[in-house]
């Protein structure tokens, strides 16, 4: 024994390979150096057994490893046969000793990335590499998880696939490589989960190999696991590595001023299909199976791999009742709804049913996602009539969803229950009171008295600062005023009588806003008054904003154009970014449209187009005024003129 431990002691290059040479324990005056230090410290503490623990539980050889001083360790090892005495049965004793972690030395060095102290290690104890045998975590995890592939794919090879794969709360190696980076540094910039592929790729490649044969057959069919076994096991969640494989989307991303910058990750799904399709079966402790859970996080390759290499999986529910799409609407996952939509051989499941009997379009519904209700409405096959178990419709769900109170008419859900109605969708069989009774929200008075009076509070700053720059701009006129007189400079010219009829409007705009706002938060006036002044308020705040833009593009435009054009181009332009701004609800309406369009043909979308249409002509139906009356005006007078 002694002489073995002599021949572990390192030569220059501290490789274990270069231990297997016949090595004297001390070669250079620098080694009989460490040596000496190495036999003080160790006769200080010889009368101490040294498998006597410390805090934590770690003996000397935790210590000592933790520090990553392989020639200690070495000659620690040999002093412990020398002087001790200890067999090899008893060295091992000492070195599989665990702290209260469950961890042994082999952990410490794994966890220093320390490869020759691995090597040497394994050399001296096999057993290392497959303490402990379960429920903790194991030195081949550990590896895998700090992204040490070169450590873990020498402890496979050295033990021969005999060693221990197991990890805390019920996993095993396979769940710590699909959730693992090849590059740590950029884990640690993306500060997001990404792919360890060529970890768990090379996992696979090791098991396929022959595995080395042991002489302890008992070790290795207790310790040896194929592929296939790691695959199917489950943690404490029962989620296998395919579960968690598919949560991961096949792409990182890190965004720089706002702009994403993606590169393309290799997710091992197919490799863990090929060694066992089980896990596509077996479902999570919520009932969830590998799909729902690719649905839920979005992530379409992983359900196009699954429904190509397990077909009968797109009839999975889970616990209550809900398919892979059923999931995808619920969670907003747009993408994979569309895929849905748009793959004839899913036809079948658009109007399945879940335990609560709500279809895809019922909990698009209750989500109040245009663009998934878009895509579901654009589907001929999806039913617009079928009933859940309280009965209702999608029409009579769209219904009970909208508040009582006062709310904007372009939200989601006004806009859905419209969308229904031109598709002529149907109400359930419920007698209208009931409905009323038990699926409507009654009016709370006071509270929507106390939030009107606030919102009135505050759009009446915007309306009052609106009126007070029309008002001032009126006796500011550009260019200034003649000296003779007081008359302004630029009159008779089309932009000057422009500006002046834009900055007049907008004054009476916001003058009759802010009268309206001032009865929609007086308490003591009817609610139904008070809400009818607030929208048409809101409305007309909305126009003297627009009509303010156009004159101030008017005012500059009118100043400069004679020196520099291209300029007050420019300005007019940026100008009618705020003129054109606060319109979003009519790109989701003509979104709806189309939807309505591909169902119904182009009769009834044309009622939504036709909302589309009277609402632009509120927004701007000054404009026509405001640049026809003077061009107008001019005409006349010059055809005044001539004779």
């Amino acid at each position: 024994m002694a002489k073995r431990e002599h021949s572990l002691l390192p030569n220059g290059n501290s490789s274990a390979q270069g231990s297997k040479q016949e090595l004297e324990p001390c070669q250079t005056d620098l080694h009989q150096i460490c040596f000496e230090c190495t036999k003080l410290m160790y006769n200080k503490i010889k009368d101490r057994p040294f498998r006597t623990t410390h805090v934590g539980g770690d003996t000397p050889f935790h210590s000592v490893a933790r520090a990553g001083n392989l020639r200690m360790l070495c000659y620690l090892i040999t002093l412990l046969s020398e002087e001790r005495h200890y067999n090899y049965g008893e060295v091992k004793e000492v070195l599989e000793k665990q702290n209260n972690r469950g961890e042994t030395i082999m952990h410490e060095a794994v966890r220093r990335g320390d490869k020759d102290m691995v090597e040497l290690l394994m050399w001296v104890d096999l057993e290392l590499v497959r303490i402990p045998s379960t429920d903790s975590t194991s030195p081949l995890y550990l590896a895998v998880s700090l992204g040490y592939q070169d450590i873990a794919k020498l402890m496979y090879t050295t033990s021969g696939g005999a060693l221990s794969y197991c990890g805390p709360n019920g996993q095993n190696v396979l769940h710590a490589s699909v959730l693992r980076s090849k590059d740590m540094e950029e884990n640690l910039i993306l500060n997001k989960c990404v792919i360890f592929a060529a970890m768990a790729k090379e996992l696979l490649e090791w098991e396929r190999k022959d595995p080395t044969v042991l002489a302890n057959q008992c070790i290795q069919q207790i310790t040896a696991f194929s592929f296939a076994d790691l695959a199917d096991q489950g943690d404490q969640h029962e989620s296998t590595p395919l579960h968690l494989a598919v949560s991961v989307e096949d792409r990182s991303s890190i965004k720089i001023c706002w702009f994403p910058f993606y590169r393309p990750l290799e997710v091992p799904i197919c490799e863990l299909l090929q060694a066992s399709v089980s896990p596509a079966f077996k479902p999570d402790e919520t009932g969830s199976f590998p799909i729902h859970i690719a649905a839920s996080m979005g992530v379409l390759k992983a359900i196009s791999i699954l429904l190509k290499k397990c077909p009968d999986c797109a009839s999975l529910r889970d616990d209550k009742g809900k398919t892979f799409l059923h999931v995808a609407v619920q969670r907003k996952r747009r993408n994979v709804v569309k895929f849905a939509c748009r793959n004839t051989e899913l036809s079948w499941m658009l109007n399945m049913q879940d335990s609560d009997g709500n279809t895809a379009l019922h909990l698009a519904i209750q989500t109040g996602d245009l663009g998934i209700f878009g895509c579901l409405m654009g589907n001929q096959q999806v039913c617009l009539n079928l009933a859940n178990n309280n009965g209702l419709t999608p029409l009579d769900l769209s219904e009970s969803k909208i508040p009582p109170q006062f709310s904007y008419k372009w939200n989601a859900l006004n806009l859905i229950h419209e969308t229904l109605k031109c598709a002529k969708a149907e109400r359930g069989n419920i007698r209208r009171d009931l409905f009323e009774e038990k699926h409507t929200c009654q009016v709370d008075v006071d509270n929507e008295s106390e939030k009107l009076t606030k919102l009135a509070q505050v759009a009446i700053i915007g309306s009052v600062l609106i009126a007070t720059v029309a008002f001032a701009a009126a006796f500011t006129l550009p260019g200034g005023y003649l000296s003779d007189g007081g008359t302004p400079t630029l009159a008779g010219s089309y932009t000057f009588h422009a500006f002046v009829i834009a900055i007049t409007l907008a004054y009476v705009y916001s003058s009759l806003a802010t009268f309206g706002l001032i009865y929609s938060a007086m308490p003591f006036v009817d609610l139904g008054i008070r809400r009818a002044y607030f929208r048409s308020s809101l409305g007309v705040v909305a126009c003297s904003l627009r009509t303010l833009a156009v004159s101030f593009a008017l005012a500059v435009y009118t100043v400069i154009a004679p020196v520099d054009r291209w300029t007050a181009v420019f300005v007019c332009l940026s100008a009618s970014v705020v003129a054109a701004f606060g319109h979003l609800n009519v790109v989701q309406t003509l979104a709806l449209a189309r939807a309505l369009h591909a169902r119904m043909g182009f009769r009834l979308s044309g009622m939504l187009l036709l909302r589309v249409t009277m609402q632009l002509a509120f927004a701007y139906w000054s404009y026509p005024l405001i640049f026809g009356l003077p061009a107008y005006l001019r005409s006349r007078r010059i055809g005044d003129h001539q004779p």
